[in-house]
């Protein structure tokens, strides 16, 4: 059962309503939005990458463009599925900075000798 005797579609409709308040620019809506949806984008990035470190690192990325793109939601209902194109998208951006790394430490360290 729900939390407070509510139900499902006034669960969902108070979510819906703290995600507009969001879209609007409040920025203790996004978080506790965002929190409420954590867990899911957290094992969608494990799915992605496979290491929960990295997990973490995108899910925490994931936050950071969501949280300066919120506006641009259509549709207060569609957050998570508006999240999750956007964890693919940090699974890529880490993971180039990661190929980068490795490279830049490849090339310095094959001209030190």
């Amino acid at each position: 059962m729900p939390p407070f005797g509510k139900s499902s579609s006034d669960n969902a409709a108070t979510r819906h309503a703290i995600t507009a308040l969001a879209m609007s620019g409040d920025r203790a809506a996004f978080s506790l939005i965002y929190g409420l949806y954590h867990k899911q984008f957290l094992k969608l990035a494990f799915r992605l990458c496979g290491d929960h470190a990295a997990a973490q690192d995108i899910t925490q990325n994931t936050a950071i463009i969501m949280a300066r793109k919120i506006e641009r939601l259509r549709a207060p209902e569609a957050f998570p599925a508006w999240g999750y194109p956007l964890s693919a998208f940090a699974r890529k951006i880490i993971f180039a900075a990661i190929n980068a790394a490795a490279i830049w430490w490849r090339f310095t360290t094959a001209y030190q000798n």
